[in-house]
């Protein structure tokens, strides 16, 4: 008797399932939250709902898709939690390594001093080309650059936000989300389940 599902139907499913009921759930909360808005407000403020909406549902989905692929790659649920918390730890600009170490080394290597430059904080704008494009190999500053740039392009803020930089952001996350579940996949395929 041959198996029913491959190893590859089994991450696949995984991945559309979590990626399914994260963004299900998600979706409702914006809803009920956009109806509270038009009841208490009386103007739906769609084009921010949208772009709100659209950017919260693509953080979900990234982070699903790498949670996934990250279970797939290791043999334990505690490793998986390791890993994820982890990365968040490197990763984040506020709490993290990337805000406290990276910024500040790169900043030495190109300004000669211990700090990030202090036009990447400024909000309209995006600081130096070579510092931005090297930060940006952070999923999370990725993250909130296509968050900037759809604010930009609906005009809730104005910002520098140049097409090259949006481009570059939206292929790092791909490749966060999309090279994690595929390193999983391949790991978990080669895996002797014994």
């Amino acid at each position: 008797m041959t198996p029913s599902g491959t190893r590859r139907d089994l991450v696949v499913g995984k991945l559309f399932a979590r990626v399914g009921i994260v963004t299900g759930a998600i979706t409702a909360v914006l809803c009920l939250t956009e109806v509270i808005v038009l009841v208490r407000l009386g103007n739906p403020h769609l084009m921010s709902f949208f772009v709100g909406a659209g950017w919260i549902l693509l953080v979900g989905a990234v982070w699903t898709t790498f949670v996934v692929g990250v279970s797939a790659m290791v043999s334990s649920r505690y490793r998986a939690l390791a890993v994820i918390l982890g990365a968040y730890l490197l990763f984040s600009t506020d709490n993290g390594l990337w805000g406290a170490v990276v910024r500040p080394l790169i900043g030495l290597v190109f300004t000669g001093q211990f700090t990030t430059p202090q036009s990447a904080y400024t909000s309209n704008e995006i600081g130096p080309v070579w510092f931005q494009y090297i930060d940006g190999i952070n999923p999370i500053v990725a993250l909130r650059r296509v968050l900037q740039a759809l604010q930009t392009a609906t005009g809730s803020i104005s910002s520098d936000m140049t097409l090259p930089l949006v481009v570059y952001s939206v292929f790092i996350v791909l490749i966060f989300a999309g090279g994690t579940a595929y390193v999983g996949y391949r790991r978990f395929k080669q895996t002797d389940l014994g």
